[in-house]
This record gives structure tokens, sequence and C-alpha cells, in this order.
């Protein structure tokens, strides 16, 4: 059997996670010295509050190794193999930590460490069809890891964020964009793009920005899946998933949880979709 393992960054909901059998190993959100595990000691109702109140930026970190070989190594010695599917590597070292507890574990290669150059739901999205498809196709680990990496360049991620101060802080942009977008008082659009964060457009109104999302997505049609995330404006969420909403395809509705939410920051509304 194959087994899918994900990363906290991916955002993907708890309910969705459990009923595919999704694993999802937690990153680590440091307040001063304090530490949580995300999505495990901290959540988004606590977080976003504390965030916004928080004189310094909480810092985040990547699991250790140690945590990668204690959920690799007792699925190696049941018999079965692993596909495990993370952020970004130019974005987090959580890859790398993958990498060397494989390098440890993996005498028999049973373990396919999958670098989605992509971030929140869009490895959510792509955690999902992997699941989905060790569930309907009888593949081997190296089948199915080709099919799953081949939809990465299928995969896009497109935010809108109230202000890049905490991008800014968190060191994926520098100072100097932060300063343009508050002095012309734009609401910045990103996207994920070859692993990193790039700014693609700037819109003067919440309003405007919503819309541009809306059609990024349609633009993107036909898709295979499609996810909203937000921080704090689950309306907003909700709304812009209604009119994303088709027959053939139902929105997920995720929230970024307090890893991504140290950079996105509150008010934050992001797509992330895989098209056909």
């Amino acid at each position: 059997m194959i087994k899918i393992i994900t990363d906290s960054t991916s955002d993907l909901p708890k309910e969705i996670a459990e009923e595919l059998g999704i694993i999802v190993i937690p990153l680590n959100v440091h307040f001063g010295d304090e530490v949580y595990k995300d999505g495990v000691d901290i959540f988004p109702d606590e977080f976003y509050p504390r965030l916004e109140k928080s004189a310094e930026l909480p810092k985040t970190s990547q699991p250790s190794i140690g945590d990668f070989i204690n959920i690799y190594k007792p699925i190696l010695d049941n018999g079965d193999q692993i596909i495990s599917i993370h952020v970004s590597s130019k974005l987090s070292g959580t890859f790398n930590s993958a990498s060397q507890a494989k390098s440890q574990l993996d005498e028999n290669n049973s373990i396919s460490i999958i670098d989605t150059k992509s971030v929140s739901m869009g490895v959510g999205l792509i955690s999902i069809y992997a699941a989905k498809l060790i569930k309907s196709e009888n593949l081997s680990l190296e089948e199915a890891t080709k099919k799953i990496t081949d939809i990465i360049d299928k995969t896009e991620t497109i935010a809108l964020v109230e202000t890049l101060e905490f991008l800014q802080k968190g060191g994926r942009i520098s100072k100097a964009k932060e300063l343009i977008g508050n002095l012309l008082k734009v609401r910045p659009i990103l996207k994920s793009e070859d692993g990193i964060i790039v700014q693609i457009g700037r819109e003067r109104s919440r309003n405007k920005g919503i819309s541009f999302l809306e059609q990024s997505a349609k633009t993107s049609s036909p898709l295979q899946y499609i996810s909203i995330m937000y921080s704090t404006t689950p309306d907003e969420a909700q709304n812009l998933a209604d009119k994303l909403r088709s027959e053939n395809i139902t929105p997920i509705i995720a929230r970024l949880g307090p890893v991504i939410g140290t950079y996105a920051g509150p008010q934050a509304l992001a797509i992330a979709l895989i098209s056909d």
C-alpha cells in the first residue's frame, strides 16, 4: 500500500485529510520562546488575533529530520510505501528535512518525495489528487509519482493580500516592495511561480482584487479541482466559492493555517486550482 503524507502548509481541511487517509506533518510556529505545532496545538481562531496584537512577527520552522523519521519508519516497517508531498523547497526547508529522513531510512526505494513548487492548497489539492489516484488505480510507486509530478505544472495558487507587511517581515519579499505597496495603498496580488512568490498585479479596491481571483479561475477552466482559502474573512470565501461552483466542480473552502498566515496576514483571500 502507498501512504500519502503532506505538511501543514497545505492547509488541507482536517476532515478531507481524514477521509482520504492523508497524514499531515506539522510545521512549527514560534512566538518568542514559545513553540507551537501548526494545526496541533495552535489553530487559526487563536492565531490571527495574536498575530494582529503581536509587536513582533512570529517565526516558522520546518519539521525536523527526526519528525519525519517518526512518521516514515512505522509505515516502512509495516511494509508500505510512501509518497511525501511538500511545500516549495524554495520557501521552506521541509522538503530538505524529508529528503534527509529518506536518506537515513529508505534502503529499498520505498519513499518518493515531491516538491510541489507550490504553497497552501496548491499543495493540498495535489495531495488530494494523489490520494484519490492511488485508491482508484493499481499503480507502482514510480508510476504514481510520475502522474502526481505531471500535474504540478497544471497547479496555480493566486492570493490577494491586504498588505505586504507580513511577507516582508518574514523575509519573503523585499522592504522596497512593501514600501511601494503601502505608499500606493494598493492590495497586492501574488502568485506562486516556479516555487517562489511573485507579485503579478495590484488593485486599489478589495472588490476588484476579489474579481481578479474570480476571473483567474474562470480563465483557467476547465478545472479538475479548485479551492478558496481565507485567513479571517469566511463570508468572502463562501461568496467566491458560490460564484465558482458549477455542475462539474465544487470548490473546497480552506482556512489559511498559522504557518501560511504568518506571511499572508489577516484578510488574505486566495485560490488554488488544478486545470484539466
